[in-house]
């Protein structure tokens, strides 16, 4: 009976039904709006923390890269101070060292260089989109690098003057850093080097050898190592603050005045600007959407509380005559919230299925119900006002 006469009303009042069907679809529609977006931005968060690279770059204590970094004392400062050091947080650390090659017959004023970089990532002109194209002899890749063998990756044009062919032994005497050659200089002994690659393209006269083969040399030699260049990934993204707290206790901030000091002390760039500004801008985006979602389930709350008091307005006569042959109360009550509820949920459940077909996710139905639940609660109230009213009041209301 109560769901019959629900009905009924429904259908005596097309243009009011729909309005307040169309009013809870909107509701319904800026709820899963509301909803999808901040999914996609706290995904987009997510992804944005395990994706985003952030570059720290070791450098002298005045902030020039070029100032030279003594690796002992950067090892002991990343890895061994306290007996953690900073090392938790690093990932990747690239290093460079340059020498000049002492090549016979004698080149003239400019020398070939042969760099050592731990990776092709230390060394910035070797990035991909430079466009050297490089051909490797069969069996070795730029992962060759990171060994402790003296391997040779040479450019076009040192391939072409010397009539190097790849698999080739080249005996090379390295003359000292270059920048340093009063701090650090090894042997001028040759040394074979074997050419595993040739970098097309390139018309510098370098080459490329393994970092870490350069450390063992001067160590066999007892002579301190230097990096040109020093720099590593954070491992986590997440502990960007921490480590930002942590940092300074092992590398100090640069410092213009101290000029140039090879022995350190080392300072720290850290490149996360593009990552804080696009944290914070998705930051703000989820924060404006939870802000918003309980903004809209008040407006639902209201709709179904303004619609509902419409609806007993424009049927005073009708509901008073109800009470009045001895309807209870609560028969009453069902009778104005199934037909204001009924409208809300078809509405918003509506709503929810026009986002569907638009390419929402079928999760979105759980926001329509959320917004019906609203519309409902407003609607339950607005017929718990009639209800707990005596008829009488009703009617000196009314006149």
């Amino acid at each position: 009976m109560v769901f019959r006469y629900a009905f009924r009303r429904i259908l005596r009042t097309p243009w009011a039904s729909l309005a307040t069907a169309g009013l809870a679809a909107a509701l319904s529609i800026l709820l899963i709006l509301l909803i999808t977006t901040r999914e996609k931005q706290e995904a987009a968060l997510e992804n944005a923390y395990d994706a985003m690279e952030i570059r720290c770059v070791i450098t002298s204590a005045d902030g020039v890269r070029t100032d030279g970094l003594r690796i002992p004392q950067l090892k002991e400062a990343l890895i061994l101070v306290d007996g953690y050091g900073i090392a938790e947080y690093i990932r990747d650390l690239d290093m460079k060292v340059t020498f000049l090659l002492s090549l016979e017959p004698d080149p003239g004023e400019t020398p070939p260089r042969l760099i050592g970089i731990t990776s092709r990532r230390a060394a910035t002109e070797l990035a991909p989109e430079y466009g050297y194209e490089a051909e490797f002899l069969e069996g070795y890749g730029w992962a060759s690098l990171e060994s402790g063998e003296p391997l040779l990756i040479v450019s076009q044009r040192l391939l072409e003057k010397y009539g190097l062919t790849l698999g080739d032994a080249w005996p090379l005497g390295l003359e000292s850093a270059l920048y340093f050659p009063e701090f650090f200089a090894l042997s001028k002994t040759e040394r074979e080097f074997r050419v595993i690659g040739v970098l097309h393209g390139m018309q510098t006269e370098t080459a490329y050898c393994p970092f870490e083969y350069l450390r063992l040399e001067s160590v066999a030699e007892e002579e301190t190592n230097y990096a040109e260049s020093a720099s590593f990934i954070l491992g986590d993204n997440r502990r960007l603050d921490e480590f930002r707290e942590a940092a300074p206790n092992f590398l100090k901030a640069p410092d213009a005045t101290a000029g140039s000091n090879p022995f350190g002390p080392f300072a720290l760039v850290i490149h996360d600007q593009l990552f804080r500004e696009t944290i914070s801008s998705l930051m703000r985006d989820i924060r404006l959407c939870s802000a918003l979602m309980p903004v809209v389930c008040v407006l639902c709350v209201a709709v179904g509380l303004c619609s509902g008091l419409i609806g007993v307005r424009a049927r005073r006569q009708e509901l008073v005559l109800l009470r009045c042959v001895g309807t209870p109360r609560r028969v009453a009550f069902a009778l104005m919230l199934l037909e204001q509820a009924g409208l809300g949920a078809c509405g918003a459940l509506l709503g929810a299925l026009g986002m569907v077909v638009a390419g929402a996710p079928a999760s979105c139905f759980a926001a329509a119900v959320i917004a019906a639940a609203c519309f409902a609660v407003g609607a339950a109230a607005a017929a718990g006002r009639f209800v707990s009213q005596r008829v009488a009041a009703i009617m000196q209301e009314k006149e």
